[in-house]
């Protein structure tokens, strides 16, 4: 197994995301990643577009540098990166970013100062889990809003701007229930 992406011996295989929740789909992506590396792969590739929004990944550097904490042993590659399309400044602020994720700083600064051993960590770990798991389960049981609540309480009196962007949106929505009462 090589470590140097794309080398002469080097063999990848692109990941795909699916549609899905963001946070599942991150998941799914380190399933993939952690299977091809298990399988025998050397790396795998991302990219910013897959043919359609789904698996839209808007920022390809970060994903690849999230997979690599998630996946060490194997190498990933944000590919293609268009360059061309991109500020180099953005870029290379977004690589120096990935340097500064402010939980590993912290993680080996308790490891490296003793203030914490592994099980601090696992239990950290699974308590993030636990948390993470009601947000998502709280969060997917929410009501959904009616966004006309939202026209309503913009300002305190009625605004004429608000009236028109209503109307607008009213007009907007009916097309889609056209469209749907047509598909049926």
């Amino acid at each position: 197994m090589t470590t140097a992406p794309f080398a002469e011996t080097s063999i990848s295989i692109r990941l795909y995301g699916h549609r899905l929740p963001v946070v599942d789909m991150l998941d799914a992506l380190a399933l993939q990643a952690a299977t091809a590396a298990d399988a025998g792969f050397d790396g795998v590739t991302i990219s910013e577009h897959h043919g359609s929004f789904d698996g839209y990944f808007p920022n390809p550097l970060q994903l690849a540098g999230w997979l690599l904490s998630r996946v060490p042993h194997i190498w990933v590659a944000p590919f293609p990166l268009l360059l061309p399309l991109r500020p180099a400044g953005l870029v290379a602020e977004e690589a120096a970013w990935r340097e500064k994720d402010p939980l590993d700083r912290l993680e080996k600064y308790l490891r490296t100062e003793g203030l914490a051993d592994e099980a601090f960590f696992e239990q950290v770990q699974a308590d993030g889990d636990e948390l993470a798991k009601y947000v998502r389960s709280t969060t997917h049981g929410l009501e959904v809003p009616d966004i006309r609540d939202s026209f309503a309480n913009v300002y305190v009196e009625a605004h004429p701007l608000i009236a028109e962007e209503q109307a607008w949106f009213e007009e907007y929505s009916a097309g889609f229930e056209t469209d749907q009462e047509a598909a049926n």
